[in-house]
């Protein structure tokens, strides 16, 4: 029971500290402007030849490389992916934001894990904090670790391409263009010697994770985790949001619509239900055990229950390490 509590106390402790202060304020009076024009743009379904094309291959513009023991860390970063929609709906924005990868590399190429983060009030948190790197290394696994970086910094703080940001249109462009890059980082990881490619994605992370498998690319990885998923960029307004239950249940149904075109759970799979794997915790109060279900039943894939909330699971290196360690046996 006191684990329980803790578990739950300090996922809701992030909900009204952290999440739900970003949220916009649901009213009867709201204009939903930027809503309305985006019900407008995808009012006819938006398929994927309008939405997505073959990412072509990265062309790095800058890498560096430093030794810390017997581990590279190499980075990588390239010009992002530019989309022909977004010319369209935003004729103003000037370029597209550069993608960045950090690599933990041995001498000879290893499996790959490649690890997606979710959104976080703290952008410039280590991801040593976020990932067990050190532990992964010694189990045998290269890493790496992409951000979405934009002129003005990381895209979850002051950029207009952060994900999620408040216009909805801007958010159907920003999960095209993140799941385009991650296409480009298998690339990349092939051109490396990686033969076999693990794409682990936690909460938000999990979500683009999630369209990545449903995209049609020329490289796929062997397997899919989405650890504790978002699977509606909806919910946090219809689960955590300000105002009214209503009004935000009535805005969240409209919302569902207009991102029903980058939405894992109106998509199909690409990839082979086997090489999907989806872990829900049980005293998640951020995104709730039933959106795992939701999706984990959508596409017919297993589900892994775990005894931990969003933010406190004391048992995730080692399931971590023994999930990969069944995927290269199997």
């Amino acid at each position: 029971m006191t684990f329980r509590w803790l578990a739950e106390g300090l996922d809701r402790a992030c909900i009204e500290l952290a999440i739900r202060p970003t949220l916009p304020e649901i009213t009867a009076e709201s204009p939903f402007a930027r809503l309305r024009l985006a019900e407008g743009r995808t009012q006819v379904f938006l398929t994927d030849d309008v939405l997505f094309r073959e990412p072509p291959a990265p062309r790095p513009i800058g890498s560096r490389s430093r030794k810390s023991g017997a581990l590279r860390e190499l980075t990588i970063s390239w010009d992002g992916p530019s989309l022909d929609l977004e010319q369209s709906w935003f004729p103003a924005t000037l370029q597209a934001p550069q993608v960045k990868s950090n690599w933990y590399l041995r001498a000879s190429p290893r499996p790959l894990v490649v690890l997606i983060r979710g959104w976080t009030p703290f952008p410039t948190l280590s991801s040593s904090l976020l990932w067990p790197i050190k532990q992964l290394d010694r189990a045998g696994y290269d890493v790496v670790i992409p951000y979405w970086l934009a002129e003005t910094g990381n895209l979850f703080k002051h950029s207009p391409n952060r994900i999620p940001s408040r216009d909805p249109s801007r958010n159907i462009l920003e999960l095209v263009r993140v799941t385009t890059a991650m296409g480009q980082l298998l690339m990349l990881a092939r051109d490396l010697g990686h033969d076999s490619i693990v794409v682990w994605g936690a909460s938000l992370g999990a979500h683009l994770v999630a369209l990545l498998a449903t995209r049609r690319v020329s490289i796929h990885a062997g397997l899919y985790v989405l650890e504790k998923p978002l699977c509606r960029l909806s919910d946090p307004i219809r689960l955590h949001g300000r105002g009214g239950t209503v009004q935000r249940q009535a805005i969240a149904e409209r919302l569902d619509q207009v991102y029903r075109c980058v939405s894992p759970l109106d998509r199909t799979l690409q990839v082979d239900a086997k090489n999907i794997l989806v872990i829900g915790g049980e005293y998640d109060q951020i995104t709730p055990l039933s959106g795992a279900q939701s999706l984990a039943d959508h596409w017919g894939v297993p589900l892994q229950r775990v005894a931990a909330s969003h933010l406190f699971d004391v048992h995730r290196t080692r399931r971590v390490l023994e999930i990969l360690q069944r995927q290269v046996h199997q």
